[in-house]
């Protein structure tokens, strides 16, 4: 899976596929800090890779 925000376009990619995009028009976040999580149950994620665009 990939996901690349620019600006406030959001947009998903699994297996090279575009799976859809998502634009924040209300109150993007336009800079931060990148988290991953769960809201159920205890996960782990591996070969996690945050790179600049």
């Amino acid at each position: 899976m990939k996901l690349s925000c620019v600006g406030n376009k959001l947009t998903v990619e699994v297996d090279l596929a575009n799976k859809g995009s998502y634009w924040d028009l209300n109150d993007p976040f336009l800079d931060g800090t990148v988290g991953a999580r769960s809201e159920v149950g205890n996960h782990r994620f591996d070969n996690l890779k945050v790179t600049a665009l």
